[in-house]
């Protein structure tokens, strides 16, 4: 498909929403962004006018299956609340469309594990593509270049530090997907698994959480710690090291330009959203095939059977989550 059509669900910057640059880029790669919906006349007005800021003209309904009823779709970008992607999943695959949807893919009613196992398997049976919004595996060429050779030897260590907005053990589903993804592209392998799962506090509304587990993925083992700090405010700290190495993530509020930084070195860092955007315009201009990467691009994300990455990146979700409430500390 020369440009393919993509409707966005969720298309305000309400909050920390990303409907807003995600239809930026969806253009800026050569896609087209016909239609979004919104949950009122007042809110769909409000996302006209950010997604006119990016130069999108749009139509907006308040009702996804009429969106897709009546604007020949060939994707969704689901940008929404978890709790609602569930539903949004099914339509795409009812009516025969692409997704890119935010983490985690699904989220509450206690199988979210089966729940994205099956929608993931279904899109992949159908030949339809499916991604989620780990943006993280992108930074890997930065953190080549402010790291040189550190990638070019197996990861026996990660460590990562995010700054999500909530607190307790809400910070795990919108945090912990990130250091999967990472730890899914460093050690790639079959039947990943966590062992030794230890949390460093039982307060289910703690502002702070160290996550230690061993990432097992075949024949490769990752000691991995993912420290999650609440920060309301911009920038927020983020960075992960790989074998002691670590990438602090600078931001430019300006412009939000974003680096890495370690001591006096600092690196330009193209960003991941673009990136990540820009891989699935390419996948759905080849015919959804994920073995099908961006002229030029040199990394292996797509590389990755994306509906089994999808898939394993819930169940280890899952298990860390029920391990939280559950108490086990």
């Amino acid at each position: 498909m020369s440009a393919p059509r993509v409707g966005i669900i969720g298309a305000r910057r309400q909050r920390l929403g990303l409907g807003p640059y995600v239809a930026r880029y969806l253009c800026t790669w050569g896609a087209e962004v016909p239609a979004f919906v919104g949950t009122s006349a007042p809110t769909i007005a409000l996302a006209r006018e950010e997604l006119g800021r990016a130069g999108i003209e749009a139509r907006g309904y308040l009702d996804a299956t009429e969106m897709i009823a009546r604007e020949r779709l060939d994707a969704l970008a689901i940008l929404s609340p978890p709790e609602t992607h569930a539903d949004f999943l099914d339509l795409a695959l009812a009516g025969g469309l692409h997704a890119l949807c935010e983490k985690p893919l699904v989220w509450g009613g206690g199988l979210n594990a089966a729940e994205a196992g099956r929608r993931a398997e279904a899109f992949e049976a159908r030949g339809l593509l499916l991604r989620e919004n780990c943006q993280w595996p992108y930074t890997l060429g930065a953190y080549a270049q402010l790291h040189p050779g550190v990638l070019d030897s197996p990861a026996q260590r990660f460590e990562m530090r995010l700054s999500p907005t909530v607190a307790g053990k809400a910070m795990i589903p919108d945090a912990v997907p990130h250091a999967f993804s990472l730890l899914q592209a460093l050690a790639d392998g079959p039947e990943p698994r966590i062992e030794g799962l230890r949390f460093s506090t039982d307060r289910l509304d703690a502002p702070s959480i160290a996550i230690d587990f061993r990432f097992v993925a075949g024949d490769r083992a990752v000691d991995a710690t993912i420290e999650l700090v609440q920060e309301k405010a911009q920038p927020r700290e983020a960075g992960y090291a790989v074998n002691g190495h670590w990438a602090r993530r600078l931001i430019r509020l300006e412009d939000y330009a974003m680096f890495f930084a370690s001591g006096a070195r600092v690196v330009d860092v193209p960003d991941p959203l673009a990136l990540l955007v820009g891989d699935f315009v390419s996948a759905l201009r080849a015919g959804a095939d994920p073995e099908v990467l961006p002229e030029g691009r040199a990394d292996k994300i797509l590389k990755v059977a994306e509906a089994h990455a999808i898939a394993d990146r819930a169940r280890m979700l899952d298990e860390i989550a029920v391990a939280f409430e559950g108490g086990s500390r």
